[in-house]
């Protein structure tokens, strides 16, 4: 079996599809997953100039992320390629949620707007490693374990998933580097890790 993982149309619908045009709080409830915004309307022209029917016809499934970027990224490959691929949502895909309004107030937010920089990266590590975010590093090594739990109950089945940024990051680091024990896991080997499609055979 052959598992893609990839990561949502990233341009979201306005005004989420930039920072600096929402408030602190609607920031907070985008990371935290208390909104859920779709994509922007563009997504089958990028799709049609980067990507042919041959990228995605080999799938017998898509799997996504519950939220609607996720879902919604599943639908326009399967409209815009005309694909009869079957789209299921599991949890097991969902983003590691996190509150950017415990690292930052309104103030500093603004004024970090203004500067068209923000840089919370490292607290929101920091937080993720020592059991202060919402869903902490231990949660997020549950989850991949039952996503490979999931995904091996289908051993016979190419599958597409379709998730978040920094759930991929940690994915890369479970399927590709194989870490299996967060314990393993440490703050540099995190601030390492990019964003980046993977290939996998379960």
């Amino acid at each position: 079996m052959s598992v893609k993982f990839i990561r949502h149309y990233k341009y979201l619908e306005k005004p989420f599809d930039d920072w600096t045009e929402i408030t602190l709080e609607q920031y907070n409830d985008l990371a935290s997953g208390k909104i859920d915004p779709t994509i922007r309307k563009d997504f089958n022209i990028y799709l049609a100039k980067n990507y042919t029917k041959s990228s995605f016809d080999h799938y017998d499934l898509f799997l996504t992320s519950n939220l609607r970027r996720c879902i919604d990224t599943g639908n326009g490959i399967k409209e815009t390629f005309q694909l009869k691929v079957p789209i299921i949502e599991s949890k097991y895909l969902e983003e590691v949620f996190w509150s950017p309004k415990s690292m930052i107030n309104k103030k500093a937010f603004i004024m970090s707007q203004k500067s068209g920089k923000l840089d919370l990266y490292d607290q929101r590590l920091s937080q993720f490693m020592s059991g202060r975010a919402p869903k902490d590093i231990s949660d997020t090594f549950k989850q991949l374990r039952s996503l490979e739990n999931l995904l091996s109950e289908r051993r016979k089945t190419n599958i597409l998933c379709i998730t978040h940024s920094f759930l991929l990051k940690m994915i890369s680091l479970y399927f590709i580097d194989h870490i299996k024990d967060e314990s393993h896991v440490t703050l540099e080997m995190l601030k390492g890790l990019r964003t980046r499609e993977i290939e996998v055979s379960i």
